[in-house]
């Protein structure tokens, strides 16, 4: 048995990740969500001896039960049908990144041959897989933006030092002069300097196993039932909200069992938790979904793009803001799980310019 998989070219991305479609997959999902081969059938469109059919040859190709008969006479999937829906699920949660961003770079050489003239921008900070979906609706309107993502902090300290043209950071949207989160990121952005924009408002809270089987609500029940926890690198947006938290209830980090355990994003964090490395981490909800993982809201947090004040009115960053502030844009923000598109193309000066900059 071999895998081969091919793509298609279509105007639009339906739903919010790039996807691979397979029809024994289609097939047993739908047996496996019906009461009745019936149902099944209805469901996808079939007639009852076509998927009945398809069964079989599948069965005959695998040589393997797919389905079995109940006492009720009903068919359902067979042990080996369940155990190869869920590892297929999994193997395209743990590559799902992987995937999007081969679909990206795919659309990004399209749209390098489709639009030569596009001005280029530089894009580092910390990794959130909508702006892969930003930039391809930047490339029609004459902008190419170039990510390589890094962190939060890194991405602010290539801005400040001319490697980047725009920084995304993330940081909870209540942050107040004083917090953690102002004292991580304050010192690098010189607010004479820098324009803050508002990109999107994400919720960021717990992934825990399904059922949330140890009933963690907080990460105070993290330190009280010393569940095994992933934690995110030092310059993270997420390890900052981790720092904030543990501050803010009086909770040392010795407290927390895995509080040294690293994972490289929030991907990482979900895979982590999926495979039953660790019991909670802090991700974005998006993340979680991805994985099947209960999620806990913890605090809304905001993305924002942080551009050199001296390259903001040049036509290509206006080009980006206009694009922001589109319906278009926010409709398809809002097709990742937590992230609200409302405010996005704020532009934060003057008396809207983030308090906790004021040095």
């Amino acid at each position: 048995m071999h895998i081969t998989f091919d793509y298609r070219i279509a105007s639009s991305r339906v739903g919010k990740r790039a996807q691979l479609h397979c029809d024994l997959i289609e097939l047993l999902r739908a047996v496996d969500k019906a009461d009745s081969l019936a149902a099944a059938a209805d469901a996808l469109g079939v007639s009852y001896r076509h998927l009945w059919g398809q069964l079989r040859h599948w069965e005959e190709t695998l040589g393997i039960a797919l389905t079995e008969r109940t006492r009720g006479s009903h068919t359902r999937l067979s042990e080996a049908g369940l155990r190869l829906l869920r590892s297929e699920k999994a193997v395209l949660a743990r590559n799902a990144a992987l995937l999007e961003k081969l679909a990206n770079d795919l659309e990004q050489t399209y749209a390098d041959v489709m639009y030569p003239d596009a001005h280029e921008l530089r894009v580092t900070g910390c990794p959130d897989r909508s702006l892969l979906r930003f930039k391809n609706l930047a490339a029609p309107a004459g902008v190419r933006l170039l990510i390589d993502f890094n962190s939060s902090a890194k991405g602010l300290e290539d801005l400040a030092a001319g490697r980047t043209d725009i920084a995304g950071f993330n940081a909870p949207s209540d942050t107040r002069k004083g917090d953690l989160a102002a004292k991580v990121f304050a010192p690098l952005i010189d607010p004479e300097k820098t324009v803050i924009i508002k990109y999107a408002s994400r919720s960021q809270g717990m992934a825990v196993a399904p059922g949330n089987p140890l009933e963690l609500h907080s990460i105070s029940d993290v330190a009280s039932t010393r569940a095994r926890y992933v934690n995110r690198a030092e310059g993270t947006g997420t390890r900052v909200l981790l720092d904030a938290l543990l501050v803010r209830e009086d909770i040392a980090p010795e407290l927390i069992v895995g509080y040294d355990n690293i994972a490289s994003g929030h991907q990482a964090v979900a895979q982590s938790i999926f495979e039953g490395k660790a019991d909670a981490g802090l991700c974005i909800r998006t993340s979680a979904d991805d994985w099947g993982l209960d999620f806990v809201p913890l605090m809304t947090e905001t993305y924002f793009l942080a551009v050199r004040r001296e390259d903001f009115d040049k036509p290509e960053m206006q080009t980006l803001l206009s694009i922001l502030r589109t319906s278009d844009w926010r409709e398809q923000c809002s097709q990742f799980a937590g992230y609200m598109g409302r405010d996005s193309g704020t532009v934060l000066e003057g008396d809207r310019a983030l308090r906790w900059l004021a040095r």
